[in-house]
């Protein structure tokens, strides 16, 4: 079938609707028309995935990682486990929890779950996983099944790659093969704000604003580093939050994975911490320089930006480094 037949058939979350009144709306658009609904559901602090999933009610559930985020609602990493894990709960009995292989937290909390699990990972001990994985730097990931389907997408970063094997995953227990779904999976690029390269004056940003935490900035400050420009490397970077008593550490950490960077600005009193944090790991101090808000931080940076630059942007959605990159698309110009 054509996308356009395709997109007629489902639903799916529209921009951030994944909480208590969003799940709700996106499931009162549902008429007789679809034939399948894929829905995010959030959280932040223990029972509301239960109360979710039981308003779901889920013929797949899909738990892509645990990790360190909403640390100050959930409290440590089992927490966290422990949170999503309230998804098998509501899993329709003919139905499958599909995980990620390696995560022994995880396993641990989902104990309980007799249904059917499928697993997906980098490796051989997952149900799925690839053989073969091919970095196109910015252009995007290629990878070869164990089947021999090859799959292509514009999405960047290993986590991106884990979140393939997964919906892959979910859809061959809904009876979709690879090679059926490669075609498709081709034409997904990211949203605004989820790691999106744009191109302007030159230059390539790379808009991960919308949201933060400590595992998924790491893995875009990889996706900086491989993006194999030969020009410099630059990010501004904000507060991650929600991150209780280890905040500052995870701060600290994060910004010794940016000491490679030609040059940081920090966003906030948290973010100050991954500026000292990349001094301390070799980035000079004066090419760290702090800002109040994502317009400042736009304004202090692009006077140094040239063609073949790369600029990540990334904070939690509360900092609204949105501004930052809005900014340097008016100042950089078109998208040539």
């Amino acid at each position: 079938q054509s996308i356009q037949q395709l997109e007629a058939l489902e639903a799916k979350t529209r921009g951030n609707l994944n909480n208590h009144l969003g799940l709700p709306l996106t499931l009162l658009e549902l008429n007789p028309g679809h034939a399948a609904a894929v829905v995010e559901i959030g959280l932040n602090h223990p029972g509301e995935l239960k109360v979710l999933a039981a308003i779901a009610r889920p013929r797949v559930g899909v738990i892509t990682n645990v990790a360190a985020a909403h640390l100050e609602g959930l409290g440590s990493l089992q927490g966290v486990a422990r949170a999503k894990a309230e998804i098998a709960e509501s899993i329709d009995p003919e139905g499958a929890l599909v995980l990620p292989a390696d995560s022994p937290v995880l396993e641990e909390a989902v104990s309980r779950f007799t249904g059917k699990r499928v697993t997906f990972g980098l490796e051989k001990n997952a149900d799925v996983y690839p053989v073969d994985v091919e970095t196109r730097g910015l252009a995007g990931i290629q990878v070869t099944l164990s089947g021999g389907t090859k799959i292509q997408t514009r999405l960047l970063g290993q986590h991106s790659l884990l979140n393939l094997m997964a919906a892959i995953a979910a859809a061959q227990f809904l009876g979709v093969i690879p090679s059926a779904a490669a075609g498709h999976l081709a034409t997904v690029s990211a949203p605004a704000g989820r790691l999106r390269p744009l191109m302007h004056g030159g230059v390539i940003l790379i808009d991960d604003s919308y949201n933060a935490n400590p595992s998924s900035m790491s893995a875009a400050l990889e996706v900086l580093g491989d993006a194999g420009t030969e020009g410099s490397r630059w990010a501004i970077l904000g507060d991650m939050l929600e991150l209780g008593k280890g905040a500052v550490a995870l701060h600290d950490q994060g910004g010794r994975d940016a000491a490679f960077l030609t040059g940081l600005i920090t966003v906030g009193p948290l973010a100050a911490e991954l500026g000292r944090g990349a001094v301390l790991a070799g980035l000079e101090s004066k090419r760290v320089r702090a800002a109040s808000d994502g317009r400042e931080a736009a304004n202090l940076l692009f006077p140094d930006l040239n063609p073949g630059d790369v600029v990540l942007i990334k904070a939690s959605r509360g900092v609204h480094l949105e501004e930052a990159v809005q900014t340097l698309v008016e100042k950089l110009g078109d998208g040539s």
